[in-house]
This record gives C-alpha cells, sequence and structure tokens, in this order.
C-alpha cells in the first residue's frame, strides 16, 4: 500500500504538469521539481525499509515465497463490445455530435495527447454518452486504434494499464513483464489527435484534464419522451389524460435525471388508477434536498414496488463489487442455487430466471447489457443502484445459506462460490455431483474466515444413492477456515475423515453433526476440542469401535461438551483403550455433559456413558431392545430433570431405576411393551415431577398405587394404553393437577370417583375411548375445570347431550364444553 501511495503521488504530479504523457515518461525525469523528486526519494526509501522488515519476518516464521495475483473481482477476459443502442438513448444527440466533431477536429489540429472529461451527477448517463461517441462511425473511421476500460473503486494502475494494453492488442494476455513495450507501443507513438476521454461525477477531477464537458440534465420535453417511453410503453389513449397531467408533474421532479425518470416511469408502467399515480407523486422522496438522495429514493421506490422473489435476486447481485461484469446464465444459477426463483408449474426455473432479468433490466437494476461471442450475456449494475442495493442489505440482510451443485458444468459450479465473500451460514447440496478435488477446491472455503456454520451433503435424504468413489478427496478439498463454529456432513461415503478434521486444523468448533456417513469406521479426535459444546453421531453404520484416540488428552476430553446425540449407530458397542479393552470409567469422563440421546446401540455402550455424566439434565434412551430393567444404570444422575424411554421393548420394571430422581420434572414412557405398571414403590422419590407421558405401552394395565406419590404432577398423558381399565383410586392424591389427556385407550371403562378431589382441575380431555361408559358423579365438585373436549367416544355423546343426557348434571357448570 505505501507503494501504491508513491505511485499516486508521481500520478498526481504528472496531472499537475498537464503533460498525460509524463505518467509513463517523466517520473524520474529532471523536469520535476527537485522537493518532489526529494520526497519521493525519501518514501521510496522508507517503502524499501518496510519490505526488508516483512522479508526478516519471513524467515523469522519459516514462510515460503511465492508470488499471486491479486484478484480485483473483475474477468477481464469477458468484454468483447461496448456496444449501446443509441434509440434507447433520448436528448443526447447535440452533446454526442459536439465530442464527436471535437475529436475529428483533435485529429487534423493536435499532435500531442488529449484528455477530455465529461462531468456531471450520478445518473445523467455519462457512461452511455461516452460508450456512443466510442462507437459512432464518425469516430472510428479516424481512429484506427481504440480501448474502452471501466476504473472503479478498487483502482490499480498496474492492473489497469494491462487491461487497457490487452484491449488493444485485441485480448491477447500480457504479463507485467511485457508492459513497459506494449505502452510504448501504443501510448507513446506519437500519432496526431490522440485523445482520452474520461466519465466522471467530481468536478475536481474533470477540472484536471485539458477539456472539460459539463453534462447537463434533459430538458423538458425530453424528460416527458423518456418517460412515457417507460410508462406509457403502448402509447397514449384518451383515458389517460389526467394520468398524464399527473405524469408530467412527476417528471418534473425528477430534475432531468435520466435514472430517475426510467425508474419513476417502470413503476407506473401496470399502474392505471389515478391513486397509485398520485401516490408516487406525491412520495416524500421529492422533498429530498440532496439530489444524490433523492434519486436514490427514487430508486428505493421502485424496489419497494418489486415482488419478495425478485427484491432477493436484485439484492444478491450487490455481493458483487461495483462495476463487475456478471454472465446473465451465471447469474441465473446462482439464484437457482439459493431458491430465490418461485417454482411456477411446469415451467423451467431458468426460464422463469431470464423473466426475472429482464425485468431488472427493463427497470434499471441491470444495465449494460451485452450479448458476446458464443451467445454469453453479460450486465452490470449503475453505480447508484449498486448503492442501493448495498443499502437494502445492511437492512434486510438475507445471507447465501443454500447452494446446489449443478449436474452439469452450466450452472452450480464450485467455482461460482470462489469470489463470493459469504458470511453466518452456507449449506452446500449435490456434492455427489463434484467431478474432482479439484472443481471443489475452487469454492475457496478455507478463506471464507466470516463462514460460521458450514453444511456439506451429499444426498438430500437417506434413500438418495451417489458414486462414492473420490468423497474422500473432494472433502478434503473442501477445507472450511479455522474460525468456523458450526459443521454438518451429511451423506459422506469415505472411510475416512479429511486431515483438516483428524489433525485438528478447526480448533473453534462448537457443534458437529456427522449424520449418514455409513461408510466410516473412525471418528476425529474430537475429544481435544475445548469449546465443543454439541455432537452428533447419526446413522453411522459401519462404526464398531470409539478409540481412545477419539478423546484426545483424557485428562481434559470433551471439557465444554454439553449434548451428546449417537444415533443409529447399530454396531457401536463400546468406547475402547489403546489396548483394545473396555474404557468405561477411567478413560471417558463427561464432565459437562448436559443432554445426552442415544439411539439402537448395545447396553454395554449406554452403561459407560452413564458411568460418569453425573452432571445430565436430559436423557433420551431410545430402541435398546436387550435392557430389561434400570438397575444400577442411573444411580449416578443425581441433576436429571427429563427421562425419555422410548422403545424398550423388553423393559419390564422401572422399581430400581428411578431412586434419589428428586430433580426429575417430566417422565416420558413410549412404546415399553413389557411394562405392565408402574412401581408401587419406586416413585417416592420423584417429588418435582411435573409431567407424566404414557404412550403405546401395549401391556401397561395398572398406574400402580404409586401414583399417590407424584403430589407436584400438574400434566397427565395417557396414550394407546389398550389394556389400561381404569384409573387408581389414588389419583386423588395429585393435588396439583391442573391438565389430565386420556386417549385412545380402548379398553378404558371407568373413571374412579375420587378424581373429584383433583381441585385444580382445569382441562380434561379423553378422546376415542368407546368403552367409556360414563364420568363419574364426583365430576360435578371440579369447579376450577373450565374446559371438557370429548371426542369419537360414543357412550360419552350420549350421556353428556345438554340437558337430556344422564351425566348432563355433572358437567353442566363447565363453561366450555366440545363434544364430537
Amino acid at each position: 500500500y505505501d507503494l501504491k501511495d508513491v505511485l499516486d503521488d508521481f500520478n498526481a504530479e504528472a496531472l499537475r504538469q498537464g503533460d498525460a504523457r509524463s505518467k509513463v515518461t517523466a517520473f524520474f525525469s529532471p523536469q520535476n521539481p527537485l522537493p518532489f523528486r526529494l520526497n519521493m526519494a525519501h518514501k521510496l526509501k522508507d517503502a524499501k525499509e518496510k519490505l526488508d522488515a516483512i522479508a526478516e519476518e519471513r524467515s523469522k516464521f519459516h514462510l515460503r515465497e511465492g508470488v499471486a495475483e491479486a484478484e480485483t473481482g473483475r474477468n477481464r477476459d469477458r468484454i468483447t463490445n461496448s456496444l449501446v443502442h443509441e434509440s434507447e438513448v433520448i436528448g443526447r444527440g447535440d452533446e454526442k455530435a459536439e465530442i464527436v466533431s471535437m475529436l475529428r477536429k483533435n485529429v487534423n489540429h493536435y499532435d500531442d495527447l488529449s484528455v477530455y472529461a465529461i462531468c456531471g451527477m450520478g445518473g445523467l448517463r455519462m457512461t452511455t454518452i461516452a460508450q456512443l461517441v466510442y462507437d459512432d462511425e464518425n469516430v472510428t473511421e479516424v481512429f484506427d486504434l481504440r480501448a474502452s476500460v471501466c476504473v472503479s473503486d478498487d483502482f490499480d494502475i498496474a492492473s489497469l494499464t494491462k487491461t487497457i494494453v490487452e484491449s488493444i492488442e485485441q485480448g491477447n494476455a500480457c504479463n507485467i513483464q511485457q508492459l513497459d513495450p506494449l505502452l510504448k507501443k501504443a501510448l507513446l507513438s506519437r500519432q496526431r489527435g490522440s485523445t482520452v476521454i474520461v466519465t466522471t461525477r467530481l468536478k475536481k477531477v474533470a477540472l484536471m484534464m485539458a477539456h472539460v464537458h459539463d453534462l447537463m440534465c434533459l430538458s423538458d420535453d425530453d424528460s416527458w419522451s423518456l418517460f412515457k417511453q417507460r410508462a406509457f410503453e403502448m402509447g397514449m389513449d384518451e383515458g389517460n389524460v389526467n394520468l398524464e397531467k399527473i405524469g408530467r408533474q412527476i417528471v418534473q421532479r425528477c430534475g432531468g435525471v435520466p435514472l430517475a425518470i426510467k425508474a419513476t416511469g417502470s413503476i407506473l408502467h401496470f399502474k392505471s388508477q389515478e391513486s397509485e399515480w398520485l401516490r408516487v407523486k406525491e412520495s416524500e422522496i421529492w422533498d429530498l434536498k440532496d439530489e444524490g438522495r433523492r434519486i436514490l429514493g427514487v430508486l428505493r421506490l421502485s424496489y419497494k414496488h418489486l415482488p419478495p422473489y425478485m427484491r432477493q435476486c436484485f439484492l444478491f447481485c450487490s455481493i458483487f463489487p461495483k462495476d463487475y461484469v456478471m454472465e446473465k446464465d451465471k447469474l441465473i444459477g446462482l439464484w437457482m442455487a439459493n431458491g430465490f426463483i418461485p417454482s411456477r408449474g411446469h415451467m423451467d426455473l431458468h426460464d422463469t430466471g431470464c423473466e426475472i432479468f429482464s425485468e431488472l433490466t427493463w427497470k434499471s437494476f441491470l444495465q449494460d447489457v451485452k450479448e458476446h461471442v458464443h451467445g454469453i450475456v453479460t450486465c452490470k449494475m449503475h453505480d447508484l443502484v449498486h448503492d442501493l442495493a448495498t443499502s437494502m442489505m445492511d437492512k434486510c440482510y438475507r445471507k447465501l445459506n443454500k447452494f446446489v451443485v449443478g449436474k452439469d458444468n452450466d450452472s452450480g459450479g464450485m467455482d461460482e462460490l470462489k469470489e463470493l465473500d459469504i458470511e453466518g451460514e452456507l449449506n452446500i447440496t449435490g456434492l455427489g455431483n463434484v467431478k474432482s478435488a479439484t472443481e471443489a477446491k475452487t469454492s475457496n472455503l478455507i478463506n471464507k474466515q466470516n463462514l460460521i456454520s458450514l453444511s456439506l451433503f451429499w444426498r438430500r435424504d437417506s434413500n438418495e444413492t451417489f458414486q462414492h468413489g473420490n468423497d474422500e478427496e473432494i472433502l478434503n478439498a473442501l477445507q472450511p477456515h479455522s474460525s468456523l463454529k458450526k459443521l454438518y456432513i451429511y451423506g459422506y461415503q469415505g472411510v475416512r475423515f479429511p486431515y483438516w478434521m483428524m489433525d485438528m486444523l478447526l480448533p473453534n468448533l462448537v457443534q458437529i453433526l456427522l449424520e449418514y456417513c455409513n461408510r466410516c469406521n473412525q471418528l476425529p479426535p474430537l475429544g481435544k476440542l475445548c469449546f465443543l459444546k454439541v455432537l452428533t453421531i447419526f446413522g453411522m453404520g459401519d462404526l464398531k469401535y470409539i478409540e481412545s484416540s477419539f478423546n484426545g488428552d483424557m485428562e481434559s476430553s470433551f471439557p465444554s461438551l454439553e449434548v451428546l446425540k449417537i444415533l443409529w449407530a447399530p454396531c457401536l458397542e463400546e468406547w475402547t483403550a489403546e489396548n483394545g479393552c473396555p474404557m468405561l470409567v477411567k478413560l471417558l469422563m463427561l464432565q459437562s455433559l448436559k443432554e445426552l440421546d442415544i439411539r439402537g446401540s448395545s447396553v454395554t455402550l449406554l452403561k459407560s456413558l452413564m458411568m460418569n455424566a453425573t452432571v445430565l439434565i436430559s436423557l433420551h434412551i431410545w430402541e435398546f431392545y436387550e435392557l430389561r430393567d434400570l438397575s444400577d444404570l442411573l444411580d449416578n444422575l443425581l441433576a436429571l430433570e427429563h427421562l425419555n424411554l422410548k422403545s424398550c421393548s423388553q423393559l419390564e420394571s422401572l422399581h430400581a431405576g428411578l431412586q434419589n430422581f428428586s430433580s426429575l420434572e417430566t417422565l416420558e414412557l413410549s412404546h415399553c411393551n413389557s411394562l405392565v405398571s408402574l412401581p408401587v414403590n419406586g416413585l417416592q422419590e420423584l417429588s418435582s415431577l411435573s409431567t407424566l407421558r404414557i404412550e403405546k405401552c401395549k401391556k401397561l394395565a395398572s398406574m400402580s398405587k404409586g401414583v399417590r406419590y407424584l403430589t407436584s404432577l400438574q400434566n397427565l398423558h395417557i396414550r394407546k394404553c389398550p389394556e389400561l381399565t381404569s384409573l387408581p383410586e389414588c389419583i386423588q392424591h395429585l393435588s396439583s393437577l391442573r391438565f389430565l389427556n386420556i386417549k385412545e385407550c380402548k379398553g378404558l371403562v371407568s373413571l374412579p370417583n375420587e378424581i373429584q378431589h383433583l381441585t385444580l382441575l382445569s382441562r380434561l380431555e379423553i378422546l376415542n375411548c368407546p368403552n367409556l361408559m360414563s364420568l363419574p358423579q364426583g365430576v360435578r365438585n371440579l369447579l376450577a375445570l373450565k374446559t371438557l373436549w370429548i371426542e369419537e367416544c360414543s357412550h360419552l355423546e350420549r350421556q353428556c347431550q345438554e340437558e337430556r343426557g344422564e351425566d348432563w348434571p355433572n358437567i353442566a357448570h363447565i363453561p366450555n364444553i366440545y363434544i364430537k
């Protein structure tokens, strides 16, 4: 940057002296003032000292020396012409003719290089005028050598000069060493009348040039003609008289700025009601005194009239730098990949994308649309439009969060991610379509330091299949930046995880999800991750053992892990030590684990996890078909608050398993088909239990007298327990019960009259219990009961009929009764 500043100083001095050639030939000539040369010498000396210091640091830190070309976000090989349709430009004929005349006059009267500036506010189409002049036949016939180049915010003299030379050389690439002879050939040939035309909004820049043309706003007539072209594309009829009057007033407020006029006309194109036109005319944007802000206000108004999906497509374009040349098909592909394009029946998404592209072009959000060789179509965004998109992104920023890898080379290639500055979350799906590691590496994930969450999908669901011959190479090439916090890998079919996981190159990971990585038989040493809080292992069929390396340093293994989920790892039997013996107590210290969700693994593994999870708060145990009782399994879980036992089909008793659970708040029993009854003496310690759910326990015939101890219970749910015939009389001791739900219990024939003691009960639901004959008389004493819901209970429906049913006197006091 210091060297760039020195070059900028040389350029400024050259311009000050008024000789454009001095930019190349007179930097160090005797004609430069002595003070300037001395000052530059000191600056060069300082820059050299800094470079020497950098070189010393390189050696100190063993960095490798290499050469790389900085990317400026432009594809310099795309521009093949600068054609602008003159029929689309209104009111600039005289100014164009004046500039063309000047250029032809220069050819005959001036020997040296002339610089000509077109100056004006944004939106006056200065670049368009310059392009029209550039392509005018009166200019092309006298200038046999021409070049057109865009200078933007990331101005770099070397790359700019290279672009100019390559344009002159008809696209032949050149390197930095070739610039000097090519410059001499192109710029120092001293042909008569050589001219540079510059467009700028800055008056002080224009005044540095030899000639200045101030581009004026459009006249009232030209402004109206341009507005009519947009607002009345199909022509005006007699019914448009009032609209014309309002339209002329709107045009006056546009101040003769073509960009504002076109944007406003586009807004009103499909508006036929006077009220709609008046709303635009009376908009507060016209009250803005600053011309630039007023133009942005018009553009913002136009933006608000876009449908939401089109707004997303427009805002997405702001991720590219100003003056970036966007390819139409690639842009549409990115819109598709991010789900911005809505589905319309059988219409192809790409075709819909083409319609969106045309609409954004017509509304002036995209411009400079050009068709190149091989049918490639490109476009740009006006600087002011880019400013609008950027400002709107700041307000309603929608992160790029989904990218779909295409099956062919036309769209969805990994290289489309290369230059995108992605923040937050990124989901890449369809990685089975990536052909090689080289293609995967072009995504440049390793340099996306603002990426927080990365999800990598080889397939969309567990039934989808892909060839997996190169999965390992591709995942190795998708190394993210070390700042990544969340990693999700789905459907990966490699045998080993990538080196950047095995070598712990993502030290800041907080959350990891490995799902349907069916062929992996070894896990990375995740125990070393100091910040890892959530780990999910799901559907890993070939994983049999979790080796000691997984834990890292045993003394501080998984220091921050709070949530562990091991789901559908049917072959996983145990943690093992280095000698192959079960690790169990000694090697696994889950000192911070608060939630454990384990499904479809061995009882041995379950016991090894239970030994040291002393601060566990939530435990979900699923599909342990060999688990018969809970003896000694849960003894250490003194802090447990939520327990869910599901699909433990051999579980016969809870008698010894619920001791010391004074903190337990929620107990859920589901699909425990061998469970006949709740324990009589095993529920005494559940003094904090507030919710009990029992579902699909086919043999459960009794709630047992142990229910009397659940004095803190507020919610009781019983569903699909066909052997349950009634509730125990001791239900009267559930003094805190507020919600009772009984559903699909086919064998239920009665409820105890002791239900009358549930003085806090506010909602009673009985659904699909066809053999329940009646409600107990004690229901009439439930004065807190606000809602009674009865559905698909034929006997109760008859018993509870208003004024006529036998049970009606027992329920008449309830405010809300629903019987279906």
